[in-house]
């Protein structure tokens, strides 16, 4: 039996994926949260949608599967770099890793897992590598690169052969506010088909065809223009 673990940060959305999976019958070995995620050298205040946007993702995904963590053996280190986190790995011995909202893991972390570790990449990484993918689309009037990447994990950032690439439809009833639900669904529906492509053995992927432009945090003035604009493109789909 492969033995399969994640390596995520702990919140709503990554919570639903790890619960989904178990809801597929997937079973999993562990679960590694950092606590110490990636922060932005710039303000980082409210621009107005937080507060609905966290009412909505625990209502609906609440509507899908459990948001607990009872299902699965988990742990809380500062990196999957950290020498506590390679000691558990070691102890734990997986085949293989699931990486959601983790940093960037080092070859020695990549190493430790002999069949490779797939990145759950919340953008079109042939477009969008790095952070708020799809958040720096809708910036960019891109409405038709806004989707989710499955690919496997290399030492660049989401530069990895490519399992699935999906592009999100978009509906009139869609809003920045829900924007991440319907990710974060899209996402778990991709990875557990990987998941399990890979348990029978026929897991297939391809070569990037080409290097997205790698962006960081996007500022705080520039998600307020995001909220305008993604909301206005809908409403008028």
């Amino acid at each position: 039996m492969k033995r399969i673990l994640i390596i995520a940060t702990d919140t709503l959305h990554r919570r639903y994926i790890l619960n989904h999976l178990c809801d597929q019958g997937i079973k999993l070995c562990g679960c590694f949260f950092e606590i110490n995620s990636l922060k932005p050298p710039f303000s980082s205040e409210p621009v107005g949608y937080e507060e609905v946007e966290q009412s909505f993702l625990t209502k609906h995904f609440s509507m899908l599967t459990r948001h607990d963590l009872d299902r699965v053996p988990h742990w809380f280190f500062h990196s999957g770099n950290d020498s506590n986190a390679h000691a558990k790995i070691r102890e734990l011995k997986p085949d293989f890793c699931i990486v959601s909202g983790a940093g960037r893991l080092t070859m020695n972390t990549i190493r430790l897992f002999p069949d490779g570790l797939l990145n759950v990449h919340l953008g079109i990484a042939e477009e969008y590598r790095g952070l708020d993918s799809n958040l720096w689309a809708i910036y960019n009037n891109d409405f038709s690169n806004i989707g989710v990447t499955i690919h496997y994990v290399e030492e660049d950032l989401d530069t990895g052969p490519i399992i699935e690439q999906v592009r999100l439809p978009l509906t009139n009833a869609m809003r920045i506010h829900n924007l991440r639900f319907y990710e974060a669904r899209l996402a778990a529906d991709i990875i557990a088909r990987s998941v399990m492509a890979y348990l029978k053995g026929t897991l297939q992927s391809r070569p990037q065809a080409k290097t997205g432009r790698y962006y960081s945090f996007i500022p705080h003035q520039n998600r307020a223009i995001v909220a305008r604009r993604f909301d206005r493109y809908c409403e008028e789909l």
